[in-house]
């Protein structure tokens, strides 16, 4: 499906529900949170990115910075600069048609995960450029875990390889088996926010059940640093 078809399809779905929980969010942060694991210097820095699509967020890290658990992504593509990485419902992601049907199974029945890999050929301001995208610096340490934390939603085979499902929603992109079971309350966005608090930026996953609320927050914790 071609990228901007797709991520038209997501704003419609979530329009209404986003703007319901960005209000809340809004009631709710009166306050911004401390970081954990700050940078301590230039050279402990590396800069990942969030990613608004609309009804789903992505996370984008440098494609040298993989780590030892996440470096078996790297075999699947040709060394790009960067790699967006989500989770989700295994039926709605990867779904050709986004239908109300397909939102309302994913939210309301316990359903299997996958996890989409893209290899991005520039970077992501640049190649999403019709999409909101926040930059936020974590340390080697917040990094480090927040490497650890994409790779264990990954399911593995009993060869510790990837277990691939098919191509993926847009550029070069692969469906891989995920872990972890797809519910309303364990959304493609808490796992983004999860993902986020694991590498120490402060983001609450119960606040974060839509993409609009986790770009909130993203964007709050890039003014409180």
């Amino acid at each position: 499906m071609a990228l901007n078809g797709w991520k038209s399809k997501l704003r419609h779905s979530g329009r209404h529900l986003g703007a319901l929980c960005i209000a809340f969010l809004c009631l709710c942060s009166s306050s911004f949170k401390p970081w954990d694991f700050p940078p301590q210097s230039l050279a402990d820095q590396t800069t990942i990115f969030v990613v608004n699509h609309g009804w789903h967020t992505g996370l984008v890290i440098p494609g040298n910075v993989l780590g030892n658990k996440l470096e078996v992504i790297s075999p699947y593509f040709d060394s790009p600069p960067y790699y967006e990485l989500g989770w989700g419902d295994a039926g709605f992601y990867q779904a050709e048609d986004i239908t109300a049907s397909l939102a309302v199974k994913a939210l309301l029945w316990p359903s299997d995960s996958v996890m989409h890999v893209v290899a991005l050929p520039m970077d992501p301001v640049s190649y999403f450029a019709g999409s909101e995208v926040v930059a936020l610096t974590l340390s080697s340490g917040g990094l480090n875990r927040l490497t650890s934390h994409i790779a264990a939603s990954f399911k593995y085979g009993v060869n510790g390889r990837l277990e691939k499902m098919r191509p993926g929603l847009y550029g070069q992109s692969l469906f891989f088996v995920g872990a972890g079971t797809y519910h309303g309350f364990n959304t493609c966005n808490t796992w983004t926010a999860d993902v986020l608090a694991s590498g120490g930026v402060p983001i609450d996953d119960w606040l974060s059940l839509t993409a609009g609320s986790v770009m909130v927050q993203a964007r709050q914790a890039l003014q409180g640093r």
